[in-house]
Protein backbone atom coordinates (compact mmCIF):
# COMPACT_ATOMS: atom_id res chain seq x y z
CA UNK A 1 0.00 0.00 0.00
CA UNK A 2 0.92 3.65 -0.77
CA UNK A 3 1.44 5.89 1.72
CA UNK A 4 2.11 9.72 1.35
CA UNK A 5 0.85 10.80 -2.60
CA UNK A 6 -1.66 9.51 -5.04
CA UNK A 7 0.34 7.31 -7.35
CA UNK A 8 1.00 8.32 -11.21
CA UNK A 9 -0.80 6.65 -13.92
CA UNK A 10 0.09 3.74 -15.03
CA UNK A 11 3.57 4.70 -16.74
CA UNK A 12 2.71 2.39 -19.93
CA UNK A 13 -0.58 3.85 -20.59
CA UNK A 14 1.12 6.96 -22.10
CA UNK A 15 2.24 5.00 -24.75
CA UNK A 16 -0.98 3.78 -26.17
CA UNK A 17 -0.52 0.39 -24.24
CA UNK A 18 -3.25 -1.74 -22.06
CA UNK A 19 -1.52 -2.18 -18.45
CA UNK A 20 -1.29 -5.80 -19.81
CA UNK A 21 1.68 -5.06 -21.94
CA UNK A 22 -0.15 -4.96 -25.10
CA UNK A 23 -0.65 -2.17 -27.81
CA UNK A 24 -4.64 -1.17 -26.96
CA UNK A 25 -5.96 -4.17 -28.47
CA UNK A 26 -9.82 -3.39 -28.99
CA UNK A 27 -11.36 -4.78 -31.94
CA UNK A 28 -14.18 -2.24 -32.70
CA UNK A 29 -13.38 1.29 -33.02
CA UNK A 30 -16.30 2.46 -31.95
CA UNK A 31 -15.70 1.59 -28.78
CA UNK A 32 -12.00 2.47 -28.78
CA UNK A 33 -13.34 5.84 -29.88
CA UNK A 34 -15.93 5.66 -26.50
CA UNK A 35 -13.46 4.74 -24.09
CA UNK A 36 -11.04 7.84 -25.11
CA UNK A 37 -13.30 9.87 -25.16
CA UNK A 38 -14.25 8.92 -21.47
CA UNK A 39 -10.66 8.69 -20.46
CA UNK A 40 -10.42 12.60 -22.12
CA UNK A 41 -12.98 13.80 -20.01
CA UNK A 42 -12.52 11.61 -17.01
CA UNK A 43 -8.83 10.66 -17.33
CA UNK A 44 -6.74 7.39 -17.50
CA UNK A 45 -7.75 6.21 -14.28
CA UNK A 46 -10.47 5.09 -11.79
CA UNK A 47 -10.90 4.59 -8.73
CA UNK A 48 -11.92 0.98 -7.78
CA UNK A 49 -13.43 0.44 -4.17
CA UNK A 50 -13.67 -3.37 -2.65
CA UNK A 51 -14.53 -3.33 0.91
CA UNK A 52 -12.07 -0.68 2.69
CA UNK A 53 -9.53 -0.94 -0.10
CA UNK A 54 -8.89 1.21 -3.29
CA UNK A 55 -7.07 0.36 -6.30
CA UNK A 56 -6.57 3.30 -9.07
CA UNK A 57 -7.43 1.20 -12.16
CA UNK A 58 -6.16 2.00 -16.06
CA UNK A 59 -9.94 2.31 -17.96
CA UNK A 60 -8.79 0.74 -21.26
CA UNK A 61 -7.95 -2.49 -18.76
CA UNK A 62 -10.85 -2.47 -17.88
CA UNK A 63 -12.57 -2.05 -20.85
CA UNK A 64 -10.84 -4.37 -22.30
CA UNK A 65 -10.28 -6.93 -20.08
CA UNK A 66 -12.69 -6.77 -17.95
CA UNK A 67 -12.32 -6.67 -13.99
CA UNK A 68 -13.32 -8.84 -10.67
CA UNK A 69 -12.55 -8.36 -7.46
CA UNK A 70 -10.38 -11.29 -6.43
CA UNK A 71 -7.83 -10.06 -9.39
CA UNK A 72 -6.96 -6.68 -8.29
CA UNK A 73 -4.72 -7.11 -5.72
CA UNK A 74 -2.21 -9.36 -8.50
CA UNK A 75 -3.02 -6.94 -11.43
CA UNK A 76 -0.26 -4.00 -10.17
CA UNK A 77 -2.24 -1.46 -10.19
CA UNK A 78 -1.69 0.98 -7.71
CA UNK A 79 -3.35 0.62 -4.09
CA UNK A 80 -4.20 4.19 -2.58
CA UNK A 81 -5.35 4.43 1.02
CA UNK A 82 -8.37 6.22 2.53
CA UNK A 83 -7.05 9.56 2.38
CA UNK A 84 -5.16 9.41 -0.50
CA UNK A 85 -8.29 8.01 -2.31
CA UNK A 86 -10.27 11.31 -1.19
CA UNK A 87 -7.48 13.41 -2.18
CA UNK A 88 -7.40 11.73 -5.62
CA UNK A 89 -8.93 13.84 -8.46
CA UNK A 90 -9.76 10.83 -10.25
CA UNK A 91 -13.49 9.95 -10.71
Amino acid sequence: MTTGHVPPPHPESKKGLCACGRPLHYTDPDIQAAVQQLIDRKGEMVQVRVGDRCWLVQRHHIALHGLKARELPNLGFPEITGREARAASVN
